[in-house]
């Protein structure tokens, strides 16, 4: 899709490419830029999603690492994430791998090892905890606390009731872990309902910060946008560099839907949206 917008006076071309993630992550990737689209790039990752529908379809480990599989969580844009059992100590562990279609994309790969470093520093009861990094058959992985619970965004979905105060107990533990991890430099870049996990005890935290990065060091490929539209900030949609403040953009986003059951900047298409956000950000 290609938009020709005026901005501050400016005329500006956005290509707009929405590729929606697997089933079960939730997650979008859009390709977003001014002029034409890198069509080389774009078939490369097209051709990875390809490639990991097939692998998904082969089935998937019995071990990985030390660890014993014992079922698959989710698909999406980088991988598998798998249940599986630490033997030793006999816990549950998600193991989010990724696959062989990915392997030999080496920005995919920088992306995994920067999750890895930065999710790993972070010691927070509202941000998922990472316990182990490997690699099998080529394939890194990140070894992660298995939470036992349900996501914002199925909560939101079902309709599932929440009084006022359950509503803003989790925006307060979403800013509680977010504050941490801004106080180390470090930006998730998705807060979405399907980052957002509701453990059974009621405990709220972060996950998947498989786009996050340190500071500013920008390492996402030119002219392309990771996350998902209705949560984005403009300036992340038009890649400007970022800081903090475009994870409490979606935090307030987050708050808004989860106050008022819908989303404050959505268009009836992903044009209208982006017209909404660029030209015309009404007042909720």
């Amino acid at each position: 899709m290609t938009l020709d917008l005026t901005r501050k006076g400016q005329p500006v071309r956005l290509v707009v490419t929405p590729e929606k993630g697997a089933a079960g992550t939730g997650e979008n990737v859009y390709q977003i830029g001014i002029g034409p689209r890198d069509e080389t790039a774009y078939k490369r990752e097209r051709m990875g999603r390809s490639l990991l529908g097939t692998a998904g379809m082969a089935g998937h480990p019995t071990k990985i690492g030390k660890y014993e599989v014992a079922g698959v969580i989710g698909r999406g844009g980088m991988g598998v994430v798998y249940k599986a059992v630490d033997p030793q100590i006999g816990r549950f562990v998600a193991i989010k791998m990724i696959t062989a279609g990915f392997s030999g994309d080496q920005d995919l790969l920088k992306r995994f090892y920067r999750e890895a470093r930065s999710t790993g520093s972070l010691q927070n009861p509202n941000i998922v905890t990472v316990f182990d990094l490997g690699e099998q058959d080529g394939n890194p992985y990140l070894v992660m606390e298995y939470l036992e619970g349900t996501s914002l965004e199925s909560i939101l979905s079902t309709h599932r009731p929440l009084s006022l105060i359950a509503k803003l107990r989790i925006i307060l533990d979403v800013c509680h872990g977010l504050s941490y991890a801004h106080q180390r430099g470090i930006i998730h870049r998705d807060i979405k309902p399907a980052n957002i996990m509701v453990a059974n005890d009621g405990a709220v935290k972060i996950v998947d910060f498989g786009i996050a990065h340190i500071g500013d060091k920008g390492m996402t490929r030119t002219g392309q946008v990771v996350g998902s539209l209705s949560f984005m900030s403009p300036e992340q949609l038009e890649g400007k560099t970022i800081d903090a403040r475009t994870d409490l953009f979606s935090t307030g986003v987050l708050l808004y839907e989860l106050i008022t059951n819908i989303l404050p900047f959505e268009g009836e298409s992903t044009a209208a949206t982006l017209m909404i956000l660029f030209t015309n950000p009404r007042r909720p």
